[in-house]
C-alpha cells in the first residue's frame, strides 16, 4: 500500500494549535511557509513549551494570516481574544505574561526556524497508524495525540 498524505497543518505558533490547510508552500528556511512562525518565549529567551510548561496545554490559539491576527483563549474558558499580530504586541504580551504568570512575548521568525533544533528540522511526518497507536497507549483522545506531536503531514 502507497502512503498518500492525509492531512497537511501547519503550527503558526511553536507549541500552540495548528491549522489544517489543503496545500501549503516552502518557506526559505526548509519548513512549511508559516509553520512556526512564531514563538512564545520567557524573559531568558527559552521557548515557552509543553515540555517546559505544562500550562501550555490550556492554551488554545487560532491565527488568520489574511487578517494577520491571532486569537487566544484558556482551554476551560469560552471567550477568546483577538490581537492584531503586528499592532497589538505589546498587548498579546500582556495577555501571554497574564496567563502564565511570568514574562512571556511572542517573537517572530519569517523562515520558520523556530524548531528545536533548526538546523536539523523541517517538514515532520507521521501515520494516522502512530496516531492510533498513542492514543491506546496514554488514554487520549485522537486530537489531543495529534496536538502533542504536532507533525505537518498525517499519512
Amino acid at each position: 500500500m502507497t502512503p498518500v498524505a492525509n492531512k497537511i497543518f501547519i503550527y503558526p505558533v511553536k507549541s500552540l494549535d495548528g491549522v489544517e490547510v489543503d496545500e501549503a508552500e516552502l518557506s526559505s528556511g526548509g519548513t512549511l511557509l508559516h509553520d512556526r512562525e512564531f514563538a512564545i518565549l520567557d524573559s531568558d529567551g527559552n521557548f515557552i513549551n509543553g515540555k517546559r510548561t505544562a500550562q501550555v496545554h490550556l492554551l488554545r490559539s487560532s491565527v488568520d494570516f489574511t487578517t494577520e491576527t491571532i486569537s487566544l483563549r484558556h482551554q476551560h474558558r469560552a471567550e477568546e481574544t483577538v490581537f492584531h499580530l503586528h499592532r497589538e504586541r505589546k498587548a498579546i504580551n500582556r495577555w501571554l505574561t497574564d496567563f502564565f504568570e511570568y514574562p512571556a512575548t511572542l517573537h517572530q521568525n519569517l523562515d520558520g526556524q523556530f524548531l528545536d533544533i533548526p538546523e536539523l528540522s523541517g517538514i515532520t511526518i507521521l501515520s494516522r497508524a502512530s496516531l492510533d497507536e498513542t492514543v491506546k497507549w496514554h488514554e487520549v483522545t485522537f486530537d489531543e495525540a495529534r496536538r502533542r506531536f504536532r507533525a505537518n503531514v498525517e499519512i
